[in-house]
């Protein structure tokens, strides 16, 4: 990023104390590159229980040869993320995706998203089988904007906040789905279970209808 100073502008710089104890703290930067570093291990570690959660339907209805991708940013409303989307298949129109996501000062989450041919296929089931689960704490996706992961109100609502029509009408409304789980950090030492029963929680979302 490039930025371009006017050479008239003789504004001071000035940081608070808490500001320059922080620019002074090599430390901090350490731990933060350590915390980033532990969050990609413990996704890397999730790659079995996503398999064992969504290997059956992933070959039956996708057919395609997923990787795990993981990846690492700045500049999520401002805030470092990791960010891992496995299975995931990311087409034009036809998006497949379990996106499992952490942000800095926030919380980690799981989130299915479908578009396109994969919407269609799944919707149904995915509505039944939310209403059967309707005490979950499922997240829905209300954002026209696929790719905003933040859980406030424009964002997300509960998935209590819908009946089965409602949710159905929603979900034709918009270009895709989503539905989210999130946990918040100070669950950090518990994720590695939280995360194998959401990937479940998640799967069975898409389990035929008995």
């Amino acid at each position: 990023m490039t930025y371009l100073f006017s050479m008239s502008n003789h504004t001071k710089i000035m940081l608070s104390h808490r500001e320059l104890a922080i620019v002074a703290d090599r430390e901090f930067i350490l731990t933060k590159h350590r915390i980033i570093q532990q969050v990609f291990c413990l996704f890397e570690q999730q790659v079995p229980h996503i398999q064992a959660s969504f290997g059956t339907i992933w070959r039956k209805y996708v057919s395609y040869d997923s990787l795990p991708k993981i990846s690492k940013g700045e500049q999520y409303r401002q805030l470092p993320y990791v960010v891992m989307d496995y299975p995931a298949i990311f087409k034009k129109a036809d998006r497949w995706a379990i996106r499992t996501l952490f942000c800095w000062g926030d919380a980690f989450s799981i989130t299915l998203q479908l578009t396109g041919q994969y919407k269609m296929l799944f919707i149904d089931r995915i509505v039944a089988n939310a209403m059967v689960n309707r005490e979950t704490a499922f997240y829905i996706g209300v954002n026209e904007n696929e790719w905003e992961h933040h859980f406030e109100e424009d964002n997300y609502m509960p998935l209590v906040s819908f009946t089965q029509a409602s949710l159905m009408e929603h979900f034709h409304q918009l270009p895709h789905i989503k539905i989210a789980l999130r946990y918040p950090l100070a669950q950090w030492n518990n994720m590695n279970q939280l995360f194998e029963d959401g990937y479940r929680l998640m799967s069975d979302l898409m389990r035929p209808i008995p």
